[in-house]
């Protein structure tokens, strides 16, 4: 009997006979195929880049750079963590690796347990930034407003994603090492995790906690701004009406594109199918879109004019039932 080993599970039977000899019983132990083309990398790979690694950062250096622009620390961390989450999932392709049959072990366990870590990550950013923007609705001198003013509340606030994906990190690593056969690059793509669906599909589901939160804050952010719009209304009767609460709708378009991400990756198919991964690789380009056409990103770019500075006073006098503004900015929503 002859036996051929590979560290995966498909199975093969065949009849060997050498001249001569009776008939041999051949075991062979071969790597499955890859059940995704990897054709699809080239437009996997740039709509990460052109979201994460061309669009965010461009956006991150115009907030950091214009005088113009005043974003809370809280936004610069979403467009932080969803580069970060663009890169992660270019690993393997970056590397090369994607196209051989047995990437290097290290290098996959790597990418997996990031995989794994980075989307609970993006998911806590946009709640923080979410949480900011409902602390700063409140009102003025309240206890929330005052707490959330505090240095180490902000601290909290930009660090907590950051330890959210430290934490899967080492829980995944952990996993990895104790089970070392539970590593694989099944989709062509980037390395996962194989041992069952629910493993496979853990960072997505930890997600829920977050993006519901983030949605029940949005719709308590929009009353609040609504009945402060009524209440400048009667103050100052020809205020121009600027919607400075689109800025939730801007984050809430976020979330239900990450919704429907996260839908398609818990699917509890083997081998979902190719939309499911140009869904996952959108992320950071739908990021992009939706904070990157606000009005003045668009002014500092020079795509649209400047507002007259009657308009600015009169975007203004919103502010001052909308103190939120002043925490993402006076006009670019």
């Amino acid at each position: 009997m002859c036996f051929e080993s590979s560290y995966t599970a498909s199975v093969d039977f065949s009849i060997h006979r050498p001249r001569g000899d009776p008939p041999v019983l051949c075991l062979a132990l071969t790597r499955p195929q890859k059940t995704m083309d990897t054709n699809l990398a080239p437009a996997f790979v740039t709509l990460l880049a052109l979201g994460g690694q061309v669009g965010l950062p461009i956006l991150l250096l115009t907030c950091l750079r214009s005088k113009r622009l005043n974003r809370h620390s809280t936004f610069v961390n979403c467009c932080i963590t969803s580069i970060i989450y663009s890169l992660v999932f270019c690993i393997l392709i970056y590397s090369g690796q994607y196209r051989r049959a047995e990437p290097n072990y290290a290098l996959c366990v790597a990418q997996a347990s990031m995989i794994m870590a980075v989307l609970p990550m993006v998911c806590v950013a946009v709640l923080m930034f979410i949480l900011q923007m409902w602390a700063a609705f409140q009102e003025p001198g309240s206890a929330i407003f005052v707490a959330f003013k505090r240095p180490y509340m902000l601290f909290i606030l930009l660090a907590l994603p950051y330890v959210t994906f430290l934490g899967f990190l080492l829980g995944t690593i952990l996993f990895a090492t104790s089970r070392p056969d539970a590593v694989w690059d099944y989709n062509g793509l980037y390395c996962t995790f194989k041992q069952s669906v629910i493993a496979r599909r853990m960072g997505p589901l930890s997600c829920l906690v977050p993006i519901t939160m983030s949605a029940t804050l949005e719709v308590v952010i929009v009353v609040q701004w609504y009945r402060r719009w009524h209440r400048v209304k009667r103050v100052f009767p020809l205020a121009v009406k600027k919607a400075h609460a689109l800025i939730c709708f801007r984050v809430c378009l976020f979330n239900v594109y990450t919704w429907l991400s996260i839908a398609v990756s818990i699917s509890f198919r083997e081998t979902p199918p190719a939309i499911a991964y140009i869904i996952e690789a959108g992320i950071p380009l739908v990021a992009f879109i939706v904070f990157g056409t606000q009005e003045d990103i668009l002014q500092a770019w020079g795509v649209r004019r400047e507002d007259d500075p009657a308009t600015y006073d009169q975007q203004r006098v919103t502010s001052i039932v909308s103190p939120a503004t002043e925490e993402i900015g006076p006009s670019g929503l």
